[in-house]
């Protein structure tokens, strides 16, 4: 298999799928700026961010099995998809949650649930902080971040060797060679099929500003929104566990209880708690 060139494909059976059941469209947000959302069901809000190598589709399952009962809403990140990138050449996870904001305003949603996974989990944990339509949070492999002191080094490294990958090999070939990364070796020739796509569609300067909010001051300490921390099980087969120190470590800070999710096909097949995020 040519992964080079069939990481950017879906078969167009999942194609139709993602069109018809979870759709795309832009939402303008003010001053110019729109961010692309996917959406569907009816019912209480649940609004979902991806991680730092994914976008809205990467939820598909997930809103399949809550459509029934909810009002599933996924966006694409500034920068991802057809969003509107920030204008900070390095923003910081308030920027993010800021346009959050302005999207919460723009789909005039009251009250909602907010999802973050990953480096999304940074951006929901700190659009969490003051607004009150955020009822429940939901941080699902929350990424941590290095903006420490003391992990400088780590930082440093962690940031160099992400960007040095993505001049390297590009959007495409980061999606051909590195997206196993995102699924345990157990995974699924489907569930590997949607993670090549996803990340085949980043978008270059989308993909290098969020890795700022690795660098960041942690905004665990920020959070103080009664929230859960979610990780898969550890005998999924879809996605890589977080190591337990790393759990109590994120719990504690945001001051929150965490609990292991038993993962299924349909919620975790795009995911996976990264190490750094």
């Amino acid at each position: 298999m040519n992964l080079s060139t069939d990481a950017l494909n879906l078969p167009a059976s999942e194609l139709a799928r993602l069109d018809a059941s979870f759709p795309a469209r832009d939402v303008a947000v003010g001053g110019g700026a729109a961010v692309s959302v996917r959406e569907c069901g009816q019912g209480p809000a649940i609004v979902c961010l991806h991680g730092i190598g994914s976008g809205a589709a990467s939820w598909i399952d997930t809103a399949a099995l809550l459509a029934s009962q909810a009002r599933v809403i996924a966006w694409d990140a500034p920068g991802y998809g057809s969003s509107t990138p920030l204008e900070a050449d390095a923003p910081a996870a308030a920027d993010y949650a800021a346009r959050l904001g302005a999207l919460l305003d723009a789909l005039e949603i009251d009250s909602c649930v907010l999802v973050g996974h990953s480096l999304g989990a940074i951006t929901a944990a700190s659009a969490a902080r003051g607004d009150a339509r955020i009822l429940r949070l939901v941080l699902v492999s929350p990424a941590i971040g290095y903006g420490a002191a003391s992990r400088a080094e780590a930082r440093a490294k962690v940031r160099t060797e992400r960007l040095a990958t993505l001049d390297e090999l590009g959007i495409a070939g980061m999606a051909a060679k590195r997206s196993g990364r995102l699924v345990s070796d157990k995974a699924s020739e489907h569930a590997r099929q949607w993670v090549r796509w996803n990340m085949a569609r980043l978008n270059d300067h989308g993909y290098r500003r969020p890795s700022n909010c690795c660098a960041t001051p942690t905004c665990w300490p920020t959070c103080r929104r009664p929230c859960r921390c979610a990780w898969p099980a550890a005998r999924s087969t879809w996605s890589r566990p977080r190591r337990p120190a790393k759990k109590w470590r994120a719990s504690a800070e945001c001051g929150s209880n965490w609990w292991t999710m038993r993962a299924t096909p349909a919620m975790w097949s795009n995911r996976r708690p990264s190490r750094s995020c």
